[in-house]
């Protein structure tokens, strides 16, 4: 094939490396971070794919948002992707691998979304060939030497030749076994979710291609190690020492997968530069096979090592051999902090005197930051130094960057300086070569002393030099938050302040240079969205959730909902930035900014407000259009790694009801299941490890749970009960937000329950129920009635799995009302005057209840069963009870509500307790319905708007 031909994802999948040092390193040499970057070299017929770089998958339903292994012992590791906001096809994921272990049985789990009518596949280039095989034998297992792994469906089969039908099959791949052969390396991993195809570059079948589908291709690394413990190596250094942690030396091995802490010590007379680590394998050989990264260099500069010249090395990178260079460097060289933040040579209205020369705009362009243009407007005079302090540029932390000017002029050169430390100066210390230091903040120039940043010689530029500047990668480690940039036009001159003495030749002013600061933006490409209430909440537009990461960029509309009516939010915050709690100013570098909007009403954060961290804040007064009053609440706002406050809750007891059977008893399994983290009550269910959690039969319990109850501390007779929460969707998830009547000597469900929210498996579909012994189904002997839909005794919703969502219930001696994000989602009322249902216990809704919290898991009855080697989790952000004088007071004749009426997609829904009469007209005065109602009667009807009552009733 013409390599000229070759479609463009061949190219973007295929990566390089720079070139980096050699094991022999000193600290002497160059320590910038060393980049994978997308490059189009001899290896573009690698691993191909069958469709463009920038394909997008088309079926909007489906999607992936990672991939985990699961190793033999149950350990897993995952690797994330945007798929469900990107639609992108094919993922490069090489900057990061899978561990595992020759002859080792592994499984591949993807996070899937959508139709099960798809099929993973796994594909392992056992041979580094840069290909991958696919060989199978007659009964669809993969024959000897073949790259195919594990799939789930091909023509009939799957991977351990298994005949299946074409349907349902699922995308999860059985589990496999490394071959035993291989020799410890980095080897290239291909996971794809495709329809009945087992190329590894995707289906091109008509009407069943990979994009149409909605499939996915994940390309990253798998790290094969012959042992638990990676080799370790030292780089000589002059200027101090590298110990672990607690001082001691350092050993020639370390364990593979676990985090490693580190210290560095400078001698006298220096200061610690940072650390280099290279990991991986093959560190004699070739860096890259076949574009397969065998080995890689993290840095870690001084500016991210604690203060005492620590660091831990996480899991992530400690994924093979380890060779260690500590870098330090002589202190009083010269280039020591100035006196003032950022300083310059110079004074502020120093004019430039050549009129021929001029910088009119600066673009650095982000590979995952996009691309931003700081313009330099035109004064009189034309002042040297241009504090543009307004303009943000925008890049994530490993970034590869490229800068541009437009600059009129010609004949010198370009310098950009960025305040990685945030101390208020530029470390604009280079190398012999030219390079930038480990820690030197002099990230790209164009030319001093015969050498540009990336160390190459060259000849002074010329004017054609002024368009662009060599690229640069920020570390990968590098805080999110906002930095000082500062872009100088100088000539021959590396030091930031600007070159410039009086009476001096070359000078800045006289030569037409310019020094512009403005600031640099680092942030991951999605932020954290925090949400801070009183008395309501604040809910996505048209009442729906809210994530708690929001896309950086990405405008956002929300909506305000006061507890109850009658509670109302004059305005709302919105503080955007980093380091929300901190200084709003660092070295005279705004980290975040703050404005309020009105809080009656929607509103809309611009997406240039989404530049960081988001905290919405608000509080809603109770005005005198309610008497409903707070009476109950938990903020969850401990400590991290505290428990609920016992004042309020207490642990529930394990019994054999699918919801109680992995209740943790001990107190090692509570603090494992269920604590407080980040102002959320985190609930789990865990795979147990504990030996003295055990079940009714003495054996050791599969998983442990966690589950929290007000019994005994608070209970409550009517009322508004909301709870704001978010759970993580998976098969076998089952958790709930309910409550249980505090006298309980009817038995079950003669005494009555309530839930208020329950959402099973990945499901997006809330479950809002009462359980009596009128409405259950009769079972076991029971008497119940089996009344379940007289009226109906549960309803649905559809919220979105995985976000934030606040449920609610408003509880009368009549009705019981469900709430989603504020919209009313169902009813279930009280006969009034039908003894018969209330003598059969109709209304068991008469007495104090308590509330329940807990993170269960499905046994296949409803929920499906667990997956025992999975984390399930729920978090709950705050519970409170609001309840109104009258009602406590038991003034049933004040609160008895006859009709309760409201709406959802295409239908009216009307709850009655008593035989009402109805009527309901068009905004024409025709008739559309007029009966008498009891119970629960939906009436379909087309979007628009109403009279039911007297009152507009939109039907959406």
């Amino acid at each position: 094939m013409n390599k000229s031909t070759l479609p463009s994802a061949m190219l973007a999948l295929t990566l390089a490396l720079t070139p980096v040092l050699s094991l022999q390193a000193t600290a002497a040499a160059s320590a910038r971070p060393v980049a994978l970057a997308v490059t189009a070299d001899e290896t573009t017929t690698d691993y191909p794919v069958n469709y463009p770089a920038d394909a997008t998958i088309t079926n909007a339903g489906r999607s992936t948002a990672a991939a985990t292994l699961t190793r033999a012992d149950g350990t897993t590791q995952t690797i994330e992707i945007d798929q469900p906001t990107s639609r992108r096809l094919a993922f490069d994921r090489l900057s990061q691998a899978f561990r595992a272990k020759a002859g080792e049985q592994v499984s591949i789990a993807f996070s899937y979304t959508g139709s099960k009518w798809m099929n993973g596949y796994v594909y392992l280039d056992c041979g580094q060939d840069g290909t991958f095989s696919t060989e199978l034998n007659a009964d669809g297992t993969p024959a000897t030497g073949s790259d195919v792994m594990a799939y789930t469906y091909y023509q009939g089969k799957n991977s351990l030749g298994s005949a299946i039908g074409s349907g349902d099959t699922g995308v999860n791949p059985p589990t496999f076994t490394i071959p035993t052969d291989l020799k410890p390396g980095v080897y290239r991993l291909r996971l794809k979710i495709d329809w009945d195809d087992i190329d590894p570059a995707g289906s091109t079948v008509a009407n069943n291609t990979i994009t149409k589908n909605g499939g996915v291709i994940i390309d990253t690394r798998l790290i094969i190690a012959d042992s638990d413990e990676a080799a370790v190596s030292v780089a000589d250094a002059t200027g101090g020492t590298l110990t672990l942690a607690d001082g001691t030396a350092l050993g020639t091995t370390a364990p593979i997968g676990q985090a490693l802490s580190l210290k560095l010590t400078p001698a006298e007379g220096y200061r610690t530069a940072g650390l280099r680590v290279r990991h991986g394998y093959g560190f004699d050989g070739a860096q890259t096979i076949h574009g397969t990264p065998q080995y890689v260099d993290t840095d870690y500069p001084s500016y991210l090592l604690s203060a005492d010249g620590t660091v831990t090395l996480p899991a992530s990178v400690v994924d093979g051999n380890l060779h260690l260079t500590p870098f330090f460097t002589a202190v009083g060289g010269g280039n020591e902090p100035a006196g003032n933040d950022y300083a310059r040579a110079f004074a502020d209205d120093l004019a430039v005197t050549r009129t021929d020369r001029h910088l009119n705009s600066i673009t650095l362009t982000a590979a995952g930051g996009g691309s931003r243009t700081v313009t330099v407007p035109a004064l009189t005079p034309n002042l040297v130094y241009r504090p543009l302090l307004g303009a943000e540029a925008s890049a994530l932390p490993g970034d590869a960057i490229h800068v541009t000017t437009d600059f009129t002029g010609g004949y010198m050169h370009l310098y950009l300086y960025v305040d990685l430390n945030q101390d208020g100066r530029f470390n604009s210390d280079i190398e012999a070569d030219g390079r930038p230091t480990i820690d030197g903040e002099l990230l790209s120039y164009t030319y001093y002393n015969g050498h540009n940043s990336l160390g190459e010689t060259v000849a002074s530029p010329d004017n054609t030099s002024l368009t662009s500047m060599p690229a640069f990668t920020l570390p990968a480690a590098l805080p999110a938050g906002v930095y000082r940039a500062r872009l100088k036009v100088d000539w021959d001159n590396i030091d930031p302040a600007g070159r410039w003495a009086e009476g001096a030749p070359n000078n800045i002013d006289t030569n037409g240079g310019q020094v512009v600061d403005f600031l640099l933006n680092v942030h991951p490409a999605k932020g954290r969205l925090d949400i801070l209430t009183t008395n309501g909440s604040i809910v996505g537009q048209g009442n729906s959730g809210v994530d708690d990461k929001i896309a950086y960029g990405t405008a956002l509309s929300l909506l305000p909902v006061g507890a109850t009516e009658g509670y109302v939010a004059d305005k709302v915050t919105i503080r955007h930035g980093y380091n929300l709690d901190g200084a709003q100013y660092v070295h005279g570098n705004r980290q975040w900014s703050e404005y309020s909007v009105s809080g009656t009403e929607a509103f809309t954060i611009p997406a240039d407000s989404i530049n960081g961290d988001v905290r919405v804040s608000a509080t809603f007064d109770k005005t005198d259009a309610t008497d409903y009053r707070l009476v109950f609440f938990d903020e969850f706002n401990g400590p991290d790694g505290s428990q609920p406050d016992d004042t309020k809750w207490r642990r529930s007891t394990r019994e054999n009801p699918t919801w109680k059977r992995f209740v943790a008893q001990t107190e090692a399994g509570k603090l494992q299941t269920g604590y407080i983290e980040d102002g959320k009550f985190v609930a789990l269910c865990i795979p147990n490890t504990l030996d003295d959690e055990l079940d009714g039969n003495g054996q050791k319990q599969q998983m442990i749970s966690a589950s929290i109850e007000s019994s005994a501390k608070a209970d409550f007779l009517y009322g508004k009960i909301e709870g704001r929460l978010k759970t993580d969707p998976y098969s076998g998830n089952f958790p709930a937000f309910w409550m249980m009547p505090t006298d309980q000597s009817a038995g079950w469900p003669y005494c009555g329950e309530i839930d208020i929210w329950e959402q099973i498996d990945a499901q997006n579909i809330s479950h809002h129920t009462i359980h009596t012994r009128w409405a259950n189904s009769k079972a076991d002997g029971e008497l119940c009635q089996g009344q379940s839909n007289n009226p109906p005794k549960s309803g649905q919703s559809n919220p979105v799995g995985g976000l934030y969502h606040t449920f609610g219930l408003e509880w009368t001696p009549t009705v019981l009302k469900w709430f989603v994000n504020g919209k009313q989602v169902f009813s279930y009322a009280k006969k009034v005057g039908d003894t018969n249902a209330l003598s059969l216990g109709q209304w068991p809704f008469d007495k104090a209840f308590y509330i329940i919290l807990n993170q269960s898991v499905g046994n296949g009855s409803w929920a499906a069963p667990a997956d025992v080697n999975h984390t399930y989790r729920t978090l709950f952000d705050w519970v409170r009870v609001y309840q109104s004088d009258a009602l406590t007071g038991l003034d049933e004749a004040a609160a008895d509500e006859t009709t309760d009426i409201y709406t959802r997609p295409g239908a009216i829904v009307v709850s009655a307790t008593k035989a009402t009469p109805l009527s309901v007209y068009d905004l024409q005065g025709r008739t559309v319905y007029k009966e008498t109602v009891q119970g629960n009667v939906t009436l379909s009807l087309p979007q628009g708007v109403y009279l039911v009552g007297g009152q507009k009733v939109l039907v959406p």
